[in-house]
């Protein structure tokens, strides 16, 4: 098979992949931006590595295997220790096969549904990791409020997500 096809395989794999690799390693490293570092990184040895891959086999553990494998270089490297255990890693690796991509796409349809007020402050939340006071502070509402607000915006975020799954 010629190269470029098999890049071509690779890179659409990867990008189908991608949500479910972002997740698996913000798992592990518990840091955004950190983890979004690590995707990166994966899809640079993914590349190099194209032809290496062995079309029919897994493509979800072996990628889940290098990002596992950056995560460990990068912490050795920086002289932090791991936060999981190895047992724990394998636990949470072993939970990702079972993940549907179409999970990722419920739920960024059932946020588009969301009132555009509690659509912000689960993004402030979750991408901008601002804690309740925060939040409440940059779009002038109370703590309460807030947390009241992000618990409802859940709710109904599970609900939806579990309606368009079934």
């Amino acid at each position: 098979m010629p190269a470029n096809v098999v890049t071509d395989a690779v890179v659409r794999e990867f990008l189908r992949e991608r949500p479910s690799l972002f997740a698996f390693v913000l798992s592990l490293v518990r840091d955004f931006d950190r983890a979004e570092d690590v995707v990166q990184e994966t899809a640079v040895v993914v590349m190099e590595q194209a032809r290496d891959f062995a079309p029919g086999t897994d493509f979800g553990a072996w990628v889940r295997r290098i990002a596992r494998n950056k995560v460990y270089n990068a912490n050795r490297a920086a002289r932090r220790t791991v936060a999981l255990s190895p047992e724990a890693v394998g636990a949470i690796e072993a939970a990702f096969p079972e993940t549907d991509a179409g999970w990722f796409d419920a739920l960024r349809h059932c946020m588009t549904k969301l009132a555009d007020r509690a659509r912000e402050i689960v993004r402030l939340h979750y991408h901008e990791r601002l804690a309740g006071a925060a939040i409440a502070a940059r779009i002038g509402m109370t703590v309460e409020a807030v947390h009241m607000g992000l618990s409802r915006a859940r709710a109904a975020l599970a609900d939806c997500v579990e309606r368009r799954l079934r």
